[in-house]
């Protein structure tokens, strides 16, 4: 049984392998989805399938539904040589009637001659229902800065909602999420970026309780983007991570002690280097 699983995973990952094109997101810019978890850094932006409590709101919120405890965790990251700062803030809390997320990103670059903030504020609900899992996020959108010392103030915001499913079996998991299924943007002195439709999926297989081998394709409605990753336990506190996309290599470890979650994830790609740290409490 188990090697026609296996079989089944390689042919999945060998056609959409096949099928997807190995150029670069077109999901950039500002309001870009970002992935501020080292968990996720660490799994090369892969986990849709896979990822479950926090973190899972920016992946896929429908994985929020299979976290089992309150969970609060924060990402403090230096991007592009220290020239971004950017912070991410998560709050999970279980209860009867699903789970709630309420998270909060910021980037603020430190650039001359140009001040610019970029603020995400997110509200989540996920709920289960057997082996499938539903999930919603609404994003409350804000930027605001000043170019150059005699410009002008500009400034945006708006809001967009990203619908998340998930299916799990006894050896495999899927994922298909949609994000900016509803979005509105507006600016004042500044032509804000327009937030396309984004279609995501994911796989995640159990070669055994201890080794995950997980793959993502993002971007399927513009130019498709492939994720491959695998996770080993080395135990219930320690775990390894590798991830691969076409710009980057990623690698990265995970602790549990207690209450306390540590995440380090390092990203090497050809323009540059930047390690994640995420840590977190669990109730």
């Amino acid at each position: 049984m188990r090697l026609r699983q296996i079989i089944m995973f390689c042919l999945l990952t060998s056609i959409i392998t096949t099928a997807v094109s190995a150029n670069s997101s077109k999901i950039e810019g500002t309001f870009a989805p970002k992935m501020l978890d080292a968990k996720i850094m660490g799994l090369g932006g892969a986990g849709s399938a896979y990822i479950t409590g926090s973190g899972a709101e920016l992946i896929n919120p429908a994985g929020l539904a299979r976290g089992e405890k309150v969970q609060l965790s924060t990402t403090q990251v230096l991007l592009l040589a220290g020239l971004l700062p950017a912070s991410h803030w998560s709050f999970i809390l279980p209860t009867k009637l699903g789970t709630f997320g309420l998270t909060a990103t910021e980037i603020q670059p430190l650039f001359a001659d140009f001040s610019y903030g970029e603020e995400e504020k997110t509200i989540s609900w996920a709920n289960s229902f057997k082996n499938l899992s539903l999930g919603a996020n609404i994003k409350f959108l804000k930027l605001e800065g000043l170019l150059g010392e005699r410009g002008e103030d500009f400034s945006g915001g708006g809001y967009s909602v990203d619908l998340g499913v998930t299916w799990e079996g006894k050896n495999l998991g899927y994922a298909l999420i949609a994000y900016n299924v509803l979005n509105q943007l507006k600016g004042e002195n500044y032509n804000p970026d327009q937030i396309p439709l984004s279609i995501g999926a994911g796989l995640v297989y159990s070669y055994d309780p201890t080794t995950k081998l997980i793959m993502d394709v993002t971007d399927l409605s513009t130019k498709p983007f492939l994720h491959l990753a695998a996770e080993k336990f080395l135990s219930k506190e320690l775990s390894l991570r590798l991830g691969f996309t076409k710009n980057s290599i990623n690698a990265g470890i995970g602790l549990a002690v207690g209450r306390i979650k540590l995440d380090y994830a390092y990203s090497l790609s050809e323009t540059e280097q930047d390690g994640f740290v995420t840590w977190g409490l669990q109730f």
